[in-house]
């Protein structure tokens, strides 16, 4: 992920990139939604942690929740509270009660952040 940003962004002139994947994502036993660099301008989307219903929502919600810490710094975004969606989800509610997202720190070289899912 870091390496395709490296090598794409300054050649597009791209300010940030994300990616998706159809391959399921790990931290230990937390299944991962997404994770993103900020120094890098970089994320990764796993689309298969998105589950099986309203993919195409979930997945342009998760990309501009990604994007918005992309550019957190750049365009002087508040932090806080990090929405999701318009609705402040990223599943909808019943989603949000059997697979509730986190944020958690990466031990990854240059990956900020992880998003993981929690719950059932």
């Amino acid at each position: 992920m870091l390496d395709l940003a490296d090598r794409n962004k300054p050649a597009h002139d791209w300010d940030v990139l994300v990616l998706l994947t159809d391959l399921p994502r790990r931290a230990g036993t937390q299944p991962l939604v997404s994770d993103f660099s900020t120094s890098r301008g970089v994320g990764l989307v796993s689309i298969p942690a998105l589950g099986a219903f309203r993919v195409p929502q979930r997945t342009r919600n998760l990309i501009v929740h990604v994007i918005g810490h992309l550019l957190e710094e750049k365009l002087n975004l508040d932090p806080e509270p990090r929405r999701h969606s318009p609705h402040g989800r990223l599943t909808g509610r019943l989603g949000d009660v059997l697979a509730p997202t986190k944020h958690i720190p990466s031990d990854d070289d240059g990956i900020d952040q992880h998003l993981a899912i929690f719950g059932l």
